[in-house]
C-alpha cells in the first residue's frame, strides 16, 4: 500500500470507528460483502455469525466487523473501504446525521477511486449505503444512489443477478420511506416474480419481498390483497424457518394487523396470544418486544369492548413496562392512560381517578402544564372527577390555565396592532351575554370541562371574516347573517379538534418532536422567507409565543393523522358502483355547446359625444373590413382590443356559449367557422367575435369521466365517515356550549 493510500485510509477510517462506538443498529452489511465480494468467504461467514447469534454487544459487533477487514494482514485499500462504508448506515442519532452522510458519501468517493465506478463492490456498496440518507430524512438523495447503483449493477451483472435483485428490494425501500407507493408497488411486482424464478419461491429473500408487498397493501387500504400473501407468508416460514422462529413471528404480526383491517378482530386475537406465548418462551416476559406484543394486545382487548380482560393484561403489563423502560416512557404512559379509561368503562372511579392523576403529574413533568399530552391528562380525570359528582375539583383542574389565558388575552390588546384583534371583542361578546368561567375570561364552549375560549374563537374565524366584511360590505343583513354562520362553523371546528386530540391519546399515539420543528421551520421559510427573527418579532407584537405555534403545529398533524388512520379502510367504489352513478347523473357529465373563440373588444367612452362615438363606430367598422378581407385576427386583435385576452391576440380558447353575454351568444351560436362577425355593439363596447372551432353539446363517454367519478365517491365516503367518526367522538363526550 502507498504512503498515500494508507493516509487516506486512516483519514477514512478514524471516523467511521468514532462513529461506531456510538452506534446503535448492529448491522454492517457491507462489511459482510468484502469478504464474500473479495474472495473472503470465512472472515465474511464469521462476520455474519457474529452479527446474527449476538455473540458480543451491538458496539463489539461493529468494531469486530470493521477491523476484521481493516486489520487483516494484507488486506487492501480497497478492502479496508468496504468495511468503512457499512459503517455509516448503522448512523442514527440527529445530531451525527449529516456528519454520517458525508462520510458515506466520501467512502464512496474513496471506492470509485479504487476500484472503479462500475465495479460491482462499489456499486453494491452504493446501492446499501442509499438507505442511509433515506433514513436520516434526505429521501431524494437515497433515492438517487439507488436507483444509479441498480441501472450499473444491471448492466454489469444482468438483470436477474442476485445483487441486482437486492439492489432492486433497496430501491423499494427507499421508495417506502418517501411514501411513494405507486413506485413501490411497480418496483416489488417487477422484482417478486424475478426473485421466484432464480432464487425459489422459499428463498429468504423472496419472502422478505412478499412481506413487503402485502405491507404495501396494507397502506394502500387493500387488506382483502394482503390476507392471503400473509396467510401464505406464515406457513412458509413455520414449515421452512420454523414455527418460533424471529421471522415467523414478524409474520403472525402481520398477519395479525390484516385481520384488524378486515374487522376480524377475534383472529386478530388468537394470533397476538399466539405470540404472546412465543415471545415469552423465547426472549422472556421482560423483553420490550413481549411488553409491546401485550401492550397491542390489550389495545386489540379494548377495542373490542372486552375492558375486563384489558385491565387484567395492563395490571399485569404496567409494573414490568416501568421496571424496564421505566415510568416515563411513552408505552408506560400509554398503558396507565389506557387503564385508567379501562376503569373508567367499568365503573371503577376511584381506581380510573388514581391512574389519571399520576398520569397528569408525569406528563405535567414531561411535557409541561401546557402540552397537549398534559391537556389530555388533564381532560380524562376531570371527567373522571365530573362523573364522580366532584365538578369543583373538575373545574379547578383549569384555574391557572385559565388565569395564564386571561394574562395572554390581555396581552394581545396591549401588544397587538391596531385592528388585529377585530373591535373591543370582550365588549361586543359581553353585549350578547355570553358568560365567563372565571376571572372574566370568556368561554365559547367546553369539551369534557376543557374550554374553547371565545379569543381562540376569533383567531380562528379572522381570516374569513375579513373576506366576508369585503364581500357584503353594502348588505349588512346578509354579511350578518354569514357572520353567524361562520362562527358557528369555526366553533364546531374547534370541538372536533378537541376531540379528534382526545382520540389520539386515547389510542396511545405520539407525535414525533422532529415532525413539529419541521413544520415550524417550514412556515418560517414559506411565511418570512426564512428569517427567524421577523417570525419571533410578529409574534411578540400578536402576543404568541413559539410553543404557540408548536401546539397548533401539534394539532395540526394530530388531526392529519387520526383522519388519515380513522378514514384509511374505507373501500374503493366498484365498476359496477361507477357505471350505476354515471348512468343516474347523466346531466353532470353534459357538455354545452363550445365554441374556440377569438374576440376584439374596443370599450366607449362614456363621455363622448355623439360625434366622437360616430367616429369610434366608423372606426371599427374598418377595422372589420379589414378582417374580412383577410388580416390576421391575432395582429390585429394586440393592437385594437381592450379585452382582457387582447395580449394573446384576442383568443379566449373553449368556452360556452351559454357562458358570453347575451348579445354575444346570439351571434356564436350562428356564425360559421372562420368568419368574422359583424360589429357587434352594446351599451358598454364595441366587439367583433371569430368562430376557429366549435363542439356541439354531448354526453361525455364513461371513459373520460371514470377517474372524475371515482373521486367523488370516495370524497362522499370520507365526508360520510368522517362525520360518523365524529358524531360518536361526540356521543361520548359531554359537550357544553355557552
Amino acid at each position: 500500500m502507498s504512503p498515500e493510500n494508507g493516509r487516506r485510509v486512516e483519514w477514512a477510517f478514524s471516523p467511521a470507528l468514532r462513529i461506531l462506538s456510538r452506534a446503535r443498529a448492529p448491522f454492517l452489511q457491507a462489511a459482510c460483502a468484502a469478504g464474500t465480494g473479495l474472495g473472503r468467504p470465512a472472515e465474511s461467514l464469521f462476520i455474519g455469525l457474529t452479527l446474527s447469534l449476538g455473540v458480543f454487544s451491538q458496539e463489539q459487533q461493529l468494531h469486530g466487523a470493521a477491523e476484521l477487514s481493516l486489520q487483516r494482514p494484507g488486506a487492501t485499500n480497497s478492502e479496508k473501504l468496504v468495511a468503512v462504508g457499512g459503517s455509516g448506515d448503522t448512523k442514527r442519532h440527529p445530531a451525527e446525521t449529516n456528519e454520517a452522510i458525508l462520510l458515506l458519501q466520501r467512502t464512496v468517493e474513496e471506492m470509485t477511486r479504487g476500484l472503479g465506478p462500475h465495479h460491482t463492490n462499489t456499486l453494491h456498496t452504493v446501492s446499501e449505503l442509499a438507505k442511509a440518507p433515506a433514513k436520516a430524512g434526505k429521501a431524494a438523495e437515497g433515492e438517487r444512489f439507488a436507483q444509479e447503483a441498480l441501472d450499473g449493477l444491471r448492466r454489469e451483472l444482468g438483470t436477474e443477478h442476485p445483487e441486482t435483485l437486492r439492489a432492486m428490494f433497496n430501491l423499494a425501500e427507499v421508495y417506502a420511506r418517501q411514501l411513494k407507493t405507486a413506485e413501490l408497488e411497480r418496483v416489488l411486482d417487477q422484482l417478486l416474480p424475478m426473485q421466484s424464478r432464480v432464487l425459489g419461491p422459499k428463498h429468504p429473500d423472496t419472502l422478505a419481498t412478499v412481506a413487503a408487498r402485502a405491507t404495501a397493501y396494507l397502506h394502500a387500504n387493500r387488506p382483502d390483497k394482503a390476507e392471503p400473501m400473509l396467510k401464505e407468508l406464515l406457513e412458509v416460514r413455520r414449515r421452512v424457518q420454523g414455527a418460533e422462529s424471529a421471522e415467523t413471528t414478524e409474520a403472525m404480526e402481520a398477519l395479525a394487523t390484516a385481520f384488524i383491517a378486515l374487522e376480524e378482530q377475534s383472529k386478530a386475537r388468537q394470533l397476538y396470544q399466539d405470540l404472546l406465548a412465543v415471545r415469552r418462551r423465547l426472549l422472556g416476559s421482560d423483553n420490550p418486544k413481549t411488553l409491546r406484543t401485550q401492550h397491542d394486545l390489550c389495545h386489540l382487548c379494548s377495542s373490542m369492548a372486552d375492558y375486563t380482560g384489558a385491565a387484567l393484561g395492563r395490571e399485569e403489563l404496567l409494573p414490568r413496562e416501568c421496571r424496564v423502560l421505566g415510568p416515563d416512557h411513552h408505552d408506560s404512559r400509554c398503558t396507565l392512560s389506557q387503564l385508567g379509561y379501562d376503569y373508567f368503562q367499568l365503573g371503577r372511579l376511584p381506581e380510573a381517578q388514581k391512574c389519571f392523576a399520576d398520569l397528569l403529574e408525569l406528563q405535567t413533568r414531561l411535557s409541561g402544564p401546557r402540552g397537549l399530552e398534559t391537556d389530555a391528562a388533564r381532560d380524562a380525570l376531570a371527567e373522571c372527577l365530573a362523573r364522580r359528582g366532584k365538578a369543583a375539583a373538575a373545574a379547578a383542574l383549569y384555574a391557572d390555565w385559565v388565569a395564564a389565558e386571561r394574562r395572554r388575552d390581555d396581552a394581545r390588546r396591549q401588544d397587538s396592532p391596531p385592528g388585529l384583534f377585530a373591535g373591543a371583542l370582550e365588549d361586543r361578546l359581553a353585549a350578547e351575554k355570553k358568560p365567563a368561567l372565571t376571572n372574566n375570561v370568556l368561554v365559547a364552549a367546553t369539551v369534557n370541562g376543557r374550554p374553547i375560549f371565545e379569543t381562540q374563537v376569533q383567531q380562528a374565524l379572522a381570516a374569513g371574516e375579513d373576506r366576508l366584511r369585503r364581500q357584503f360590505a353594502s348588505q349588512p343583513e346578509v354579511l350578518r347573517r354569514r357572520l353567524e354562520e361562520l362562527r358557528k362553523e369555526t366553533l364546531e371546528n374547534l370541538i372536533s379538534q378537541e376531540l379528534i386530540t382526545r382520540d389520539f391519546f386515547h389510542e396511545r399515539f405520539e407525535v414525533p418532536g422532529q415532525s413539529v420543528e419541521e413544520a415550524v421551520a417550514r412556515q418560517i421559510n414559506s411565511q418570512h422567507q426564512g428569517d427567524t427573527n421577523q417570525f419571533l418579532r410578529l409574534l411578540a407584537a400578536t402576543g404568541r409565543t413559539l410553543d404557540d405555534i408548536r401546539l397548533g403545529h401539534e394539532r395540526r398533524l394530530i388531526e392529519q393523522a387520526m383522519r388519515h388512520r380513522k378514514l384509511l379502510h374505507l373501500a374503493a367504489p366498484t365498476p359496477g358502483e361507477i357505471e350505476l352513478y354515471y348512468f343516474t347523473h347523466e346531466a353532470e357529465f353534459r357538455l354545452a355547446e363550445s365554441v374556440d373563440l377569438g374576440l376584439i373588444a374596443v370599450n366607449k367612452n362614456p363621455t363622448n359625444t355623439a360625434e366622437a362615438l360616430t367616429v369610434q363606430q366608423k372606426e371599427v367598422r374598418d377595422l372589420r373590413a379589414r378582417l374580412a378581407a383577410g388580416a390576421d385576427f391575432a395582429a390585429e386583435a394586440r393592437l385594437h382590443s381592450q379585452g382582457a385576452q387582447a395580449r394573446n391576440g384576442g383568443n379566449w380558447g373553449w368556452i360556452e356559449v351559454s357562458a358570453l353575454r347575451k348579445e354575444l351568444a346570439e351571434v356564436a351560436k350562428t356564425l360559421k367557422l372562420g368568419e368574422v362577425s359583424e360589429v357587434i355593439e352594446t351599451p358598454e363596447a364595441f366587439y367583433i367575435m371569430h368562430i376557429k372551432d366549435r363542439r356541439p353539446a354531448s354526453l361525455q363517454p364513461l371513459p373520460v369521466v371514470r377517474e372524475r367519478i371515482e373521486k367523488d365517491l370516495i370524497r362522499t365516503r370520507r365526508e360520510a365517515a368522517e362525520e360518523r367518526w365524529i358524531e360518536s367522538l361526540r356521543r361520548s363526550a359531554v359537550i357544553a356550549y355557552y
